[in-house]
């Protein structure tokens, strides 16, 4: 019951847009009932053959948590400067503003057949290559820390995202052991990745409790 009613709520904010948005689905539990919070929207749209994410955050109000339902079929190259700015922007003081408000990725989980959320609100988004390439640099040589460097798409640890069963296999086999559970994972994302596969990465990464470095890189090495 709680499912459908969640459901319905969606279609009809959805249906009033006149858009459709597809969640990605994730058979992982996620949080769940976010009180006190207001929902941004990015919308899946193709224009002249370029694919566009249509951002509508009329809804979004001041002094909540902020849900964010984005389309799985989004490439990470529209979503996330669009997202970058709204965090800023957040992040901004405000005579209003009255405690910690966090951010959230919303998916339908299809474990326990309900929507959850993923908290993102530390994630530090970071888009210049030579930023990229500094920092990287730096993580390889600093010998004594040992930690993973996960790279999607050129992959540091040999991973292909293309193929998503294989690819979750494979994390799973590369990461999953005693030797590397509390090492250190820093992300790294080609920007042509879909939502759907960025999402799953993350929520599959978080809930086995793995140590995340705060900042990801998202960029294009071609």
């Amino acid at each position: 019951m709680k499912y459908l009613k969640i459901f319905v709520l969606i279609f009809l904010i959805i249906s009033c847009n006149k858009k459709e948005l597809q969640l990605p689905k994730i058979g992982i539990k996620g949080l769940t009932d976010i009180q006190n919070n207001s929902n941004i929207w990015m919308f899946f749209n193709v224009i002249e053959n370029d694919t566009i994410a249509i951002l509508n955050n009329n809804n979004k109000i001041g002094n909540t948590h902020l849900i964010f339902n984005i389309d799985k079929r989004l490439p990470l190259r529209e979503i996330m400067p669009k997202l970058h700015e709204i965090q800023e922007k957040s992040k901004e003081d405000s005579p209003h503003k009255t405690g910690d408000m966090n951010n959230y990725f919303s998916y339908a989980d299809t474990l326990s057949n309900t929507f959850a959320q993923l908290d993102f609100t530390n994630t530090f988004y970071i888009f210049t290559q030579e930023a990229y390439k500094n920092t990287i640099s730096t993580i390889v040589n600093e010998n004594d820390q040992n930690p993973i460097l996960l790279q999607f798409k050129k992959e540091s640890i040999r991973i292909n995202h293309k193929k998503t069963d294989d690819f979750l296999k494979d994390l799973e086999t590369t990461i999953l052991n005693d030797s590397t559970k509390n090492r250190t994972i820093f992300l790294l994302f080609d920007q042509d990745l879909t939502y759907k596969k960025y999402l799953t990465v993350k929520v599959k990464l978080f809930s086995k409790g793995f140590k995340i470095e705060n900042s990801e890189y998202i960029f294009s090495e071609e």
